[in-house]
């Protein structure tokens, strides 16, 4: 997974218990083509296997948080957006971002000095 950008946006879905399985169509159709318009597809995807369970997030790199603010306002502005929250309103119980800056350390990839 390589990227040339400063953030990483981690965007985490708690799901009412025992309601991630079917999550993943919910976040397909209708909500991601909305998405994909606006804020890009996810680089991955996960769910809680450890730690809090019933939990779907999304990976996103972004180069600024005020990039990600504006297409975040577009996404917002979409008319079909009230179609995706309304999809999503049931198993969906809370939305959070735990955003990540690139640190200043070399890469694991690159060997230790």
């Amino acid at each position: 997974m390589r990227h040339d950008k400063a953030l990483m946006d981690l965007r985490i879905y708690p799901i009412r218990p025992r309601g991630t399985a079917a999550c993943p169509g919910l976040f397909d159709a209708p909500a991601m083509p909305v998405r994909r318009r606006h804020i890009g597809p996810p680089l991955a995807r996960f769910v809680g296997e450890h730690g809090p369970l019933d939990r779907l997030a999304h990976l996103r790199a972004r180069h600024s948080l005020a990039g990600m603010e504006a297409r975040r306002a577009a996404r917002n502005a979409d008319p079909d957006r009230a179609t995706c929250r309304n999809a999503s309103a049931h198993p969906v119980v809370a939305r959070g971002n735990r955003i990540r800056r690139r640190a200043g350390l070399p890469s694991p990839r690159q060997g230790r000095a």
